[in-house]
């Protein structure tokens, strides 16, 4: 089981129209390269993310009402929900500020090592730890599972700088023990894209030019509280 952590990140979010994306990649060339970690040469990869949360939805309502300082506990797959080897990751914000801690588990073992409280193995890592701990106190439930292709870029002279685009954006609501399915329900158009900028400083002078050429303004948008809102019916969310 392996540990990753990024601290005091940053993050913006901007949703775009996919026609603009493809201006924008083509301006960042000279200073990203597609992340290579994708499945081909131009950053390409699907996403998978099957986020958790209490019996009544306390991490969505932390978004919604606003709080500062708040988090999610998601499952995350590279390429198909079919992967041996899933990431189960703590997100965690505050404002712009962003900071990640995940573990790399058997995808299989995920309910049982985890999420079972009679089945659980805590090791020492303090991060899968801090799962459980979620996982109790808050009685953690899969709530919705979402899909989409990211197409990834990092800086060429800081790889910690990244930039994605996310298009396709699909969703569906899940629930305690059931299968998990290919997600078919549409989250925003598809003829929109989300643009995410991640860096550790400052933004490069460079990427400044380029968000002020296409006049780029920031979005709070959350692909958790969209899944949400797609999925459950509003008297059940705002009673």
């Amino acid at each position: 089981m392996n540990l990753d952590t990024f601290q005091n990140r940053f993050e913006i979010k901007y949703v775009i129209p996919g026609t603009l994306a493809n201006s924008i990649v083509k301006d960042l060339a000279p200073f990203c390269i597609p992340d290579p970690n994708s499945v081909d040469q131009k950053g390409f990869y699907d996403i998978y993310s099957l986020y958790y949360d209490s019996p009544n939805l306390a991490w969505y309502f932390e978004k919604i009402d606003g709080k500062k300082k708040r988090k999610k506990l998601r499952v995350r797959y590279y390429g198909s929900i079919d992967v041996k080897k899933a990431f189960i990751e703590i997100k965690r914000k505050d404002i712009l500020t962003v900071s990640k801690e995940r573990i790399e588990i058997d995808a299989k073992d995920i309910n049982r090592r985890i999420f079972n409280p009679t089945t659980a193995e805590i090791d020492g890592s303090l991060t899968q730890q801090k799962i459980y701990s979620y996982s109790k106190f808050y009685q953690l439930q899969p709530k919705v599972l979402i899909k989409y292709t990211r197409q990834a870029f990092i800086g060429r002279s800081d790889p910690r700088l990244r930039i994605t685009f996310d298009t396709n954006l699909k969703c569906s609501k899940m629930y305690p023990n059931s299968d998990m399915i290919e997600p078919t329900k549409k989250m925003i158009s598809p003829l929109n894209t989300i643009l995410e900028i991640k860096f550790n400083t400052a933004h490069p002078k460079w990427l400044r030019s380029i968000c002020e050429k296409y006049s780029l303004n920031p979005t709070r948008v959350s692909k958790y509280c969209l899944a949400i809102d797609k999925t459950y019916p509003k008297t059940l969310i705002y009673y």
